[in-house]
């Protein structure tokens, strides 16, 4: 069970969470939109990542969320040429 009996770890980047189910190397993750100024969030699928470590996860998580809400082209195909590498 993890923290404060949550099923989850999440955390915040700008207004959008980031979720990480799982233990001991069977982590799926999911990310959570909101835009600014809408009351509800866009909940996306839950992506599997199994055999990684949570910091693996974590940073894996992050470099899909920042390449999902990036408007400049370059910075989105640097974002996927890094989870390609680290996937």
């Amino acid at each position: 069970m993890h923290p404060k009996g949550k099923r989850y770890i999440s955390g915040k980047y700008n207004h959008h969470t980031i979720r990480i189910y799982g233990d001991k190397s069977r982590y799926a993750f999911q990310l959570i939109l909101k835009e600014k100024g809408i009351k509800w969030h866009d909940y996306k699928d839950i992506i599997r990542v199994p055999n990684r470590s949570l910091d693996d996860v974590k940073e894996m998580a992050y470099v899909v969320l920042r390449g999902t809400v990036a408007k400049d082209e370059n910075e989105k195909e640097l974002l996927r040429n890094i989870y390609r590498k680290i996937k």
